[in-house]
């Protein structure tokens, strides 16, 4: 997007994004100007999976951290914080770190509402 401003605004069509190749998932992203404490902001949607809008996901912030990357554009020498999920009423932040190799490494705090193990 543009900028912030018109990604925070941006009204989704859930319908369409839903009828898009790859399970109708799609992230939507604005560079920042820093001032709020994050470089980047993500609105990530998955209505094909049933996901409408997800508050953070690693997955999309990877994929617009690659993007960036690609384009020479990632914020802060490849790391940078993204923010995700106001407009669902959360305020998540994800670092994204992108190293000389150019993979994408995904980190941030969490709030764990289930533990278990799953056994193969």
């Amino acid at each position: 997007m543009r900028d912030e401003a018109a990604l925070r605004a941006l009204t989704p069509d859930f319908a369409a994004i839903a009828a898009l190749p790859g399970n109708g998932k799609l992230a939507a992203y604005a560079l920042c100007d820093g001032s709020q404490g994050y470089q980047v902001a993500v609105r990530g949607f998955a209505p094909g999976v049933g996901v409408p809008e997800d508050p953070v996901t690693g997955s999309a912030n990877a994929l617009v951290g690659a993007r960036l990357a690609a384009e020479g554009r990632a914020p802060g020498e490849g790391r940078y914080l993204a923010s995700q999920g106001r407009e669902v009423g959360r305020d998540g932040r994800v670092r994204v770190e992108i190293d000389a190799e150019g993979e994408v490494w995904i980190g941030g705090q969490v709030q764990p509402v289930i533990d278990g193990q799953v056994h193969w």
